[in-house]
């Protein structure tokens, strides 16, 4: 197909969008895709990608226009992560057109960068202190009544350093012990015993047996 052909029969951005609609329900009937993606991929048309590319000929949008494109999408507050799914949408129009010799390639397309939220750390007071409760502790109480040894360092460093980077629990969880003390206390092992590095009255030291 030569050039003056390909001007003649290049199609409106509008009319690749319903093709390429087509196209990935045949995909859904095949199991290639799910039934939602096709269903995503319409609303995201419908609601963004048909207001501001429609009555454009296919071949019209390049660079310029995609960037125009996310400024527009930028105006509007959306996220660095929806303005990327929304490019992948009209590359996916794009693709279709150039499978079908609509387009003789792709443009380039703005890079959207991944938003990162980082997470929040302890302080290094918090750390220091929860070090020293990690320290302190030797056991962990067991709803049967039994314990488990850790008082090497490595166990609690370890300790230390997967609840600082993860935060699964707060400071204060763990400096009283509800994370080390279990939800089946008994009468003799309170959540103060826990906290302060006591060991259970009816529970044997370290390398005794019990009788």
């Amino acid at each position: 197909m030569n050039q003056a052909s390909l001007a003649l029969e290049t199609p409106g951005f509008d009319w690749v969008v319903s093709q390429t609609i087509v196209a990935e329900h045949a995909r859904a009937v095949r199991h290639e895709v799910s039934a939602q993606t096709v269903r995503m991929f319409e609303m995201r048309c419908e609601k963004h990608l048909l207001p501001f590319f429609g009555g454009m000929a296919i071949d019209a949008i390049q660079y310029p226009q995609l960037m125009r494109f996310v400024d527009e999408l930028s105006r509007q507050q959306l996220h660095n992560a929806t303005i990327r799914q929304l490019l992948i949408a009209v590359r996916k129009v794009l693709n279709w057109a150039l499978v079908h010799e609509h387009i003789t390639g792709l443009p380039a397309f703005p890079k959207v960068r991944s938003e990162s939220t980082p997470r929040g750390g302890f302080t290094p007071c918090e750390l220091l202190k929860l070090w020293h409760f990690a320290k302190q502790q030797s056991t962990l109480v067991r709803p049967e009544g039994g314990y488990t040894p850790i008082a090497s360092r490595s166990s609690r460093r370890a300790f230390c350093q997967r609840h600082a980077h993860t935060r699964v629990v707060s400071l204060d969880d763990c400096l009283h012990g509800e994370q080390l003390c279990t939800p089946h206390r008994s009468a003799q092992h309170s959540t103060s015993a826990c906290a302060g590095g006591a060991r259970p009255a009816h529970l044997p030291a370290p390398g005794v047996a019990r009788k």
